[in-house]
């Protein structure tokens, strides 16, 4: 079951659904002060495809990080450890800027979470790189091979992965509207993808009207069907004999966890002790050596 993170049931998704279906029937765009902003807690090596944009774009305007990585606005923005809805003050910071970098951790059919939503209910244009199934659908003669670690052959930085990949059409229950975000995936290189927003920067026009789309189409409620949908899954599940909904996989190590369990052992602990054990026996050292 394809079940994005942001379709649970939740206040989130509702907003998320009510900001797409009234989208069009504004009158006037909110203006927007700031350019672009950017949010990341981390630096590693699988994030430097957002790094390497961030730079980009960065030699154009300033953009802004709120995040822990490479943070310029006096701190960080929200404590996503330690505040009751972090999100919205993440929202609530996006909503001073026209465009916000939402790029995923890593680039893989149907891998979607939350920066695309957060962005668009926050008003701003999302520069969204990712999930390249966003772009089933769509014709493109350019295609760059995937080498994974973020998508991109690793000897060509600037090069972006535009193939269009495989999707069964029963994993594609929504379609997110083309014209409502940026998808970096249609374009060949960072560069490109940072003069595309230029464009749309320098353009009011095609600002505006990019601005006023929904966000799915054919006015796709995520709410109810991805309720009803979770539903069905888990009544597919409690309707079956317990035998029958099984999906335990069958081995040793499964095994020997299920009878740890059924003789009231901690298994956590149990495996504890033994990964212990062995590295004393390791070190030479007796049983009873306290670590």
């Amino acid at each position: 079951m394809r079940l994005p993170l942001d379709f649970l049931p939740s206040i989130h998704v509702q907003t998320l659904y009510e900001q797409s279906r009234t989208r069009t029937t504004q009158t006037s765009v909110p203006k927007r002060e700031k350019f672009c902003a950017f949010m990341a807690s981390h630096s590693d090596k699988y994030t430097w495809m957002r790094e390497c944009f961030f730079e980009t774009l960065s030699q154009y305007k300033q953009v802004d990080s709120g995040g822990g990585w490479n943070n310029n606005v006096g701190g960080i923005v929200g404590n996503r450890y330690n505040e009751g809805d972090y999100r919205l003050s993440k929202r609530k910071w996006l909503e001073n800027y026209k465009f916000n970098i939402c790029f995923e951790n890593g680039s893989y059919p149907g891998y979607l979470t939350e920066k695309l939503f957060d962005a668009y209910i926050a008003g701003c244009i999302p520069i969204y790189w990712g999930d390249t199934s966003l772009r089933c659908g769509q014709s493109n003669n350019i295609s760059f091979s995937y080498k994974g670690g973020g998508g991109i052959e690793k000897n060509t930085r600037d090069c972006i992965n535009t193939s269009i990949p495989h999707i069964p059409p029963h994993l594609r229950d929504y379609t997110l509207n083309p014209k409502a975000f940026i998808n970096a995936h249609n374009f060949p290189t960072l560069q490109e993808l940072a003069q595309e927003v230029i464009r749309i920067d320098t353009d009011s026009k095609i600002y505006e009207e990019m601005y006023l789309q929904p966000l799915f189409l054919e006015n796709f409620n995520p709410y109810t069907y991805y309720e009803a949908k979770l539903v069905a899954f888990l009544e597919s599940i409690f309707s079956q004999c317990p035998k029958d909904a099984l999906r335990r996989e069958e081995n040793g190590l499964a095994e020997m966890h299920l009878s740890l369990l059924r003789r009231g052992d901690n298994p956590k602990k149990y495996y504890k002790n033994k990964i212990r054990n062995k590295a004393l026996k390791i070190l030479g050292l007796p049983q009873k050596y306290k670590v």
